[in-house]
């Protein structure tokens, strides 16, 4: 069994290198040549050049924050198209400033630029081009997943060709609001109804396809397809072929997920059978009989739900500008290890009699090492989750200071999951139930993804979804690291900075 686990690991370890590396390589054309534009002394955004064959080039508008990583399909779509592209924050830069700045460096007119924004940065977008109407505001208008407030503006005040591109599962801009928004700039009058609509009116076009949620809204095929078809109908832009790289990034993504977590499941068996034939153990538990702490356990957790809403209550009123969600992990993590850390060292964990602090076995630098570059290597599929799209990661100035209130808070939950791991090997609970046990502590994160159900906000069962798939993952390479290094400490500051990262810097 030692034998088979050790090599199914290595396997699963390799398939995730290999899906990680195809992750790089599908966007390496554009991070080789994107380049920073300035232009007369002033920092302008990321240039993509091209050869602008057909004649127009394209202004994409990012919005703040971690969305504008959800930008590279657009980019993809425009480079294989001949055009070159500027990327920039609209609140940083003004737009015809930065339409002469794209037309001095790509070498078209500025009547030939086409703007384009997703997201938060449409309403910017469209208000800047109704400003600058007569020739000045380019050649026509894209807004992905548009989020802006239909009812500031009117029929004629955008002339431009313009294209509204949504999906019908998108919860974040649903389809009802991208019709009002179509209403205001063209006059007419459409309901979102059906699985899939196509409106024109007076050069505006609206699209609404199937696909996937808000937050991975540009990458799906027909988004990508339904913009192709306006830039060769409108433009004649012709776009040789759809990238696939939209069909198979979704598939990597899990993939990435699954073979790791795989790999930490069967690396965390072998190292569990090796501790158990040399007679391993770190604690010196007495305690009740484990039926009893099995029924105690299973529900103490349910002390930490009002303190958990008081927590939630200080971070929410704190300028930490996070999620809604990620308050709500981090309050529930702060309530529940908190509650226990005390428990266990007053003697009043519910079950547990006396509990001896656990002696630090010997550090060997080698096992210390690879427990590092375990938790570095995982930190580094973060990494390139984010880059590829997956996820966000907004490294402003109040998220470092969410990270710092953070790490500690999950570096402790961290440490605690080992610990009670540890506590119920010593009772000789069987591993299907100590899996119980542990996972109930987590309910009131599921009851948070349940509960964005009955109002429609599938992004949040979503990031709940991936939420706790994380924490799994980073609770079980805690186990990993435990047994190679022998040190709770280690086990706690590898997954509190892995869970820190996470649910402070990154957003899916």
């Amino acid at each position: 069994m030692k034998l088979q686990d050790k090599h199914l690991s290595t396997l699963l370890i390799a398939l995730a290198v290999l899906v990680a590396a195809a992750l790089v390589i599908l966007d390496l054309p554009l991070d080789q040549g994107r380049s920073s534009l300035s232009y007369q002394g002033e920092s302008i955004g990321s240039y993509y050049p091209a050869s602008p064959s057909q004649g127009f080039a394209l202004l994409l508008a990012e919005p703040e924050g971690s969305e504008r990583y959800r930008l590279k399909p657009i980019i993809r779509l425009a480079q294989e198209a001949d055009l070159p592209v500027l990327t920039l924050n609209l609140e940083e830069v003004d737009l015809a400033f930065a339409m002469e700045a794209l037309s001095n460096t790509a070498g078209v007119e500025e009547e030939d630029i086409l703007l384009a924004a997703y997201g938060r940065a449409s309403q910017t977008l469209l208000e800047e081009a109704a400003y600058l109407e007569g020739g000045e505001a380019g050649a026509g208008l894209a807004l992905f997943a548009p989020l802006t407030s239909p009812e500031a503006f009117e029929p004629g005040e955008i002339t431009l060709p313009t294209l509204i591109l949504g999906t019908t599962s998108d919860d974040v801009a649903p389809p009802e609001q991208l019709a009002q928004l179509y209403n205001s700039l063209s006059g007419d009058e459409i309901l979102a109804t059906g699985f899939g609509i196509k409106a024109d009116q007076q050069d505006i076009s609206l699209r609404i396809v199937s696909g996937v949620f808000h937050a991975h809204n540009t990458y799906s095929r027909e988004i990508t397809t339904a913009f192709s078809q306006w830039l060769w109908d409108t433009y004649a832009i012709q776009i040789p072929e759809v990238s696939p790289g939209s069909t198979v990034r979704p598939l990597l993504w899990a993939g990435l997920y699954l073979f790791w977590g795989l790999a930490m499941v069967f690396l965390y068996r072998q190292l569990s059978h090796s501790a158990l034939e040399v007679s391993y153990s770190l604690l010196s538990v007495k305690g009740a009989p484990s039926g009893r702490y099995i029924t105690r356990k299973s529900l103490y957790w349910l002390l930490a739900l009002p303190l958990a809403a008081v927590i939630f209550g200080v971070l929410w009123l704190l300028p930490l500008e996070l999620p809604l969600l990620s308050i709500a992990f981090l309050s529930w993590l702060a309530a529940n290890a908190g509650l226990s850390c005390y428990l266990y060292r007053s003697g009043k964990m519910p079950g547990v009699s006396t509990l001896a602090r656990p002696p630090l076995a010997p550090l060997g630098g080698k096992r210390v090492g690879l427990s590092l570059l375990l938790t570095a290597v995982t930190f580094l599929w973060g990494v390139v989750l984010a880059r590829s799209g997956f996820m966000g990661w907004d490294a402003s100035l109040p998220h470092w200071i969410a990270f710092a209130i953070a790490l500690p808070i999950c570096g402790l939950a961290s440490g605690l999951f080992t610990y009670e791991s540890l506590v119920m090997e010593e009772f000789k609970i069987s591993l299907p139930v100590r899996i119980g046990l542990q996972l109930v502590q987590f309910l009131p994160l599921a009851a948070a993804g349940a509960f964005c159900v009955p109002i429609n906000y599938w992004s949040g069962v979503l990031i709940c979804v991936i939420g706790l798939a994380t924490l799994w993952a980073v609770l079980l390479l805690c186990r990993v690291v435990q047994y190679l290094s022998g040190s709770l400490v280690t086990s706690g500051l590898c997954g509190g900075l892995l869970l820190a990262a996470f649910f402070i810097l990154a957003a899916v």
